[in-house]
């Protein structure tokens, strides 16, 4: 799981969000993992050129030491072979395997932008979000 990195080992971090909302905040969890001496995990990590699978982000998700997911308001992308979003199916990945997990939730006093903070799932993030509350994983941050 663990890398070594300087001749230590670096806990591998994957970063898990829907990204036309939460690019800047995904920038900011990188640079905080990057100084705690960790390793961020995540789609940043593709190439223009290239696409993850369903089955890679899962992985991922999965073989990294610890999970953290940025959630606001959409949902994200319901890949044609699932029924649910990329988003659920990564912190499934990581839960099932044990991962230590903690979600940041935006606050709901933040502005938001209509047309590019919302999708058409919300009722699907409602009742994520509810399962995700039923666990002592969540904080609300800005």
């Amino acid at each position: 799981m663990t890398k070594q990195r300087g001749g230590r080992a670096s806990f591998r971090v994957f970063i898990s969000s829907t990204y036309l909302d939460n690019a800047e905040r995904r920038k900011v969890v990188q640079d905080a993992v990057l100084r705690a001496g960790m390793q961020p995990v995540g789609m940043e990590r593709f190439t223009a050129n290239e696409r993850p699978t369903v089955e890679k982000c899962e992985d991922w998700a999965r073989e990294c030491d610890i999970y953290v997911g940025i959630v606001a308001y959409r949902y994200g992308r319901i890949p044609d072979d699932r029924e649910v979003s990329i988003t659920e199916l990564e912190y499934g990945a990581a839960k099932k395997a044990g991962r230590p997990r903690l979600v940041f939730e935006i606050d709901g006093t933040v502005p938001v932008l209509p047309d590019k903070d919302f999708d058409t799932g919300l009722d699907r993030w409602d009742k994520q979000k509810t399962r995700w509350l039923a666990e002592p994983i969540l904080v609300t941050c800005h």
